[in-house]
């Protein structure tokens, strides 16, 4: 059974970025925060790697994640939008395919939003190289 009504929803749209994404799903599932008031949704369009793959496996743990796959690539700005859209939570949080979740950063954002009721969270983000 799918999470209804999350607090928060993560949308990550993704093409071919079958590494980058599961570690990003990584960074979130391991996070303190992450269950029933957290969804993620993943539009894929459409990856010819692993993907659909890799992320069944994490829907086999995980009931608050779902997929979908485009049947066209459709671009990243339209890609962006559709996830977007998808969200099934009070607040949406858009999440490109190659980030990553800062430790923490889960926890701090729903504090926020369960004390505060924000209109909109702004937040920072840390580039690494490697």
């Amino acid at each position: 059974m799918q999470t209804q009504n999350p607090i928060l929803c993560i949308t990550i749209p993704s093409y071919n970025r079958e590494s980058h994404l599961k570690k990003l799903l990584e960074s979130i599932i391991t996070q303190e925060g992450f269950g029933e008031d957290v969804s993620i949704v993943i539009n894929d369009g459409p990856s010819t790697d692993n993907t659909t793959k890799m992320v069944a496996e994490f829907q086999q743990k995980y009931n608050n994640i779902i997929y979908t796959q485009n049947k066209k690539a459709v671009g990243m700005l339209p890609a962006i939008l559709e996830s977007i859209n998808m969200s099934n939570g009070k607040y949406t949080w858009l999440f490109g395919s190659d980030d990553f979740m800062h430790k923490d950063a889960l926890k701090i954002t729903l504090d926020i939003i369960k004390n505060n009721s924000p209109t909109l969270i702004l937040s920072n983000r840390t580039i690494f190289e490697n």
